[in-house]
């Protein structure tokens, strides 16, 4: 009987076209099934940009089904005159186009794009004002700041950045302070927190 695979039947695809798994699979295609050597398929399968892990398996008698698990998208990185899409390691997603990511944080600085995946899970922890964020800047490869809604830009401290987010978001929830009209908070001195209203100098400390 003759077992040639036919086309493979792919699972779990989403930015990863059908074409560029075929093309991954097809040095092989129309070859004996039991010929095919699984983990060269695997490794072109996850050569592929979109792709974080592949699982490839004969199904007899004569079918190859690829499984893919995609990376996820996590930010945007901003490094001047390009804009990168970055995944969830921080890693860049070649080919990814960041016009179709705009609903991701914009991140800024030399080394912000391995240090991403940590801030924004900090970050995360008080999703509230999380979901706010569209962009972030680091500073001198120490601290950052955080922007809200494209208009409040928020100054964490060096250490202890996210005590200072936790008291930013319970403040918020008690007095609803990032729906007035702020520009700035500067959080980096111990315990205190410096408000500047938009089109006006420093408004105030709590």
């Amino acid at each position: 009987e003759d077992r040639r695979q036919r086309q493979p039947c792919i699972c779990g695809r989403v930015q990863t076209t059908r074409e560029e798994v075929r093309n991954a699979v097809g040095a092989v295609r129309g070859s004996p099934i039991l010929a095919v050597d699984i983990r060269a398929v695997r490794a072109r399968v996850e050569a592929l940009p979109w792709v974080r892990e592949a699982e490839v398996e004969r199904a007899l008698p004569d079918m190859l089904v690829v499984r893919l698990i995609e990376r996820e998208t996590l930010a945007v990185w901003d490094k001047g005159r390009t804009f990168i899409v970055l995944d969830t390691t921080g890693r860049p997603i070649a080919g990814a186009d960041p016009h179709d990511h705009r609903h991701l944080p914009v991140v800024r600085g030399e080394e912000a794009a391995t240090a991403a995946p940590a801030i924004l899970e900090m970050l995360g922890k008080e999703r509230d004002i999380a979901r706010r964020i569209t962009g972030l800047t680091l500073v001198s490869g120490r601290r950052w700041n955080v922007h809200l809604d494209w208009r409040i830009e928020i100054k964490l401290p060096e250490e202890g950045a996210e005590a200072a987010w936790a008291r930013l978001a319970q403040i918020d929830r008690e007095r609803q302070l990032l729906d007035g009209d702020i520009a700035h908070i500067d959080m980096r001195f111990d315990g205190r927190m410096v408000l500047r209203m938009a089109g006006n100098d420093t408004a105030g400390r709590s």
